[in-house]
């Protein structure tokens, strides 16, 4: 079932976990039932980050106007280097809109945050 979409393979997972619990008439513990609910929501921000980055920057930082085989991922890096870094993107953002965490500023260029 995850095959069908690449981007959002756990709600395809999940789907498909609870339509063979229906067809069983399973009934899975509070626990699992909100470990679920969590991999789901995770799911879903990883998909908006992927969706935003890999798939709408390209035209917003790049233009709609430019090359058409350069507006992709690697296109960016190569035009805006500085948005390579999470770090980086942060604060250019932050020029821009309040949407950054003030901690963003504390990560050095070039690491990951982990939480």
């Amino acid at each position: 079932m995850a095959r069908i979409c690449g981007i959002c393979p756990v709600s395809h997972l999940i789907a498909s976990a609870r339509a063979c619990e229906s067809i069983m008439a399973v009934r899975i513990p509070y626990t699992a039932a909100q470990l679920r609910r969590m991999l789901n929501l995770a799911q879903m921000v990883q998909s908006h980050a992927l969706s935003f980055f890999y798939l709408s920057s390209p035209d917003l930082l790049l233009g709609m106007e430019s090359d058409v085989a350069a507006r992709n991922i690697f296109g960016v890096v190569a035009a805006r280097p500085e948005l390579a870094a999470p770090a980086s993107l942060c604060a250019a953002l932050a020029s821009t809109s309040s949407n950054c965490s003030a901690r963003s500023a504390f990560i050095p260029a070039g690491s990951f945050p982990v939480a």
